[in-house]
Order: structure tokens, then sequence, then C-alpha cells
């Protein structure tokens, strides 16, 4: 995983965006993640980091063999490599 530092622009509403880059923790699960990644593409997401829930949208990159997402917040938090964060999706109506 990456993340990023908040992004700062011109364009008021960019500013405060962060993005986390997430990618499978070991080889096995490449293809459940990439399904995931599939289904679930341009989702209103929470995620969950340290105890506290926060909103996001949750991303697939196509070129990456399908098995790299973005997700896109502005909650003042920021993961390192190696943290694990719990992404929850919306329950289907």
């Amino acid at each position: 995983m990456e993340s990023s530092d908040v992004l700062k622009s011109s364009i008021a509403n960019l500013n405060g965006i962060r993005y986390l880059l997430l990618h499978h923790a070991n080889r096995a699960d490449r293809e459940i993640l990439s399904k995931w990644l599939t289904d679930h593409s341009s989702a209103e997401v929470t995620f969950a980091f340290k105890g506290e829930q926060h909103k996001g949208i949750l991303c697939r990159f196509a070129n990456c063999f399908g098995s790299r997402g973005l997700l896109i917040y502005t909650a003042d938090v920021q993961p390192v490599k190696r943290d694990i964060i719990d992404v929850l999706l919306p329950r289907s109506p």
C-alpha cells in the first residue's frame, strides 16, 4: 500500500484529497482482489483505519492486471506500507 500526502490545488474542490494505492498482500490473493475491484470500481465505500471509519471512492486500475486499486478520500489519515485497512462496501438495497 502506498498513500499520498494531502493534495493542494488552485481548484478548491480538489484541496484536501488523499489517495491510497491498494494491492494484494500475497500472490494467492491477486485474483480475488482483481475480481473484487472489478465488481466494485467507482463505489462509494467506508474504510476503517486504526479504529476509525472514513468515506472514500474505490477505483480499479485495469492496466495493472486488475489487481491494483485506488482509494480516494479526504480524511486526515495516512496509512503506511504494511498497515491494514478494512474496506466496507455499502449493502445492496
